[in-house]
């Protein structure tokens, strides 16, 4: 199974992991934006996520959640409701084919669940280590301080606004994305990730 680094100075760089390693690779990404979705359980009106969602997780460089405003101006022809619980939010942007629920949580654990993904990402670059691409994603790493969970119901739409919102929030609070199996820049490019991923978010059905 490869991973790739595609905006790294050497084109299509990647490397080979096993499988072992690759389970345990999904294993802590899937963990990195999980905990956010717990707005599920104490929302007895919402289900538990159908298992053929998608899922997005948005690393903030800004704390706190976006203002209702701009989810709207981010979502265009959808319902947009917010819900505040102490200091837990949620809005969710209904469009007549997609559902986006976003799920913001400041108890999030950022620092254990950064460190793991730092050391996987270290682990299996190769020799893509020193890298500018690798180096500035792990510099925004260190500088994520919030991250936003996101539930895509039932999957992307091929027409892309789930996808083109969870980019404008991810630009919005100059942040990236983790979809899929892969980190994705907040124009949609793929940073580093599995091959069998989109090479750009949008391209995501």
């Amino acid at each position: 199974m490869n991973f790739q680094f595609p905006l790294t100075n050497r084109p299509r760089a990647r490397f080979s992991v096993s499988l072992r390693r690759a389970v345990k690779i999904l294993a802590v990404f899937a963990g990195l934006w999980l905990p956010l979705l717990g707005g599920y359980a104490e929302d007895t009106a919402a289900p538990k996520p159908p298992k053929a969602s998608d899922f997005a997780g948005i690393y903030s460089m800004m704390r706190g959640a976006p203002e209702k405003t701009a989810v709207e101006s981010f979502a265009p022809g959808a319902k947009v409701t917010e819900n505040k619980q102490g200091e837990k939010s949620t809005f969710v942007c209904e469009w007549p084919d997609v559902t986006v629920k976003i799920f913001i949580d400041p108890k999030w654990d950022l620092k254990s669940q950064i460190d793991q993904m730092k050391k996987l990402l270290n682990a299996g670059a190769g020799k893509d280590k020193d890298s500018p691409v690798l180096t500035s994603l792990m510099k925004s790493l260190d500088e994520t301080v919030d991250c936003y969970g996101c539930v895509i119901t039932p999957h992307y739409d091929t027409g892309g606004k789930a996808a083109a919102l969870v980019l404008k929030l991810a630009a919005n609070c100059r942040g990236f994305v983790y979809s899929h199996t892969t980190f994705y820049d907040s124009e949609g490019r793929k940073i580093a990730g599995f091959e069998d991923d989109p090479m750009m978010l949008q391209d995501s059905k």
